[in-house]
């Protein structure tokens, strides 16, 4: 009985000391985000990462960051320009003469739609160029 009793003890005391560091490592990490909360832990959310919180609106993009976006095993680096899109950073060039530019800011229905409008037609550049050229000789 004495070495069941013994057992019993260990058991106790392995348990409760495995008991008593799971509140000491909750707290540890807790101190950790207070006074580092840009640390991303996770290192693959994007939201964290390649954007800080705006109590008005939301999520922004970070400007001027340059960052590896690590997702399903592929690394792709990724650089945001000084309006946070993901451009060069020469955006604000002189155009060219004679030359467009277009850009579309949107998520993934937008882009769709745009997709769509010019596969649809029956020759979706010349379709969309000959628009434009109209637009610009009124």
């Amino acid at each position: 009985m004495k070495s069941f009793s013994r057992a019993k003890a260990f058991a106790f005391t392995l348990t409760a000391r495995v008991l008593m560091l799971l509140p000491l490592l909750g707290l540890a990490e807790g101190a950790f985000r207070i006074f580092n909360p840009d640390y991303d832990l996770r290192g693959r959310n994007e939201r964290s990462f390649f954007c800080v919180f705006d109590s008005v609106l939301g999520w922004t993009p970070k400007t001027n960051f340059t960052g590896i976006h690590e997702k399903d095993g592929f690394a792709i680096p990724v650089h945001q320009n000084q309006f946070g899109l993901r451009a060069s950073d020469s955006l604000l060039r002189e155009n060219p003469e004679g030359k467009y530019r277009v850009i579309v800011l949107g998520d993934q229905s937008e882009l769709d739609f745009i997709r769509n409008y010019i596969m649809m037609s029956l020759s979706g550049v010349y379709f969309l160029l000959s628009h434009l050229m109209a637009w610009h000789n009124n």
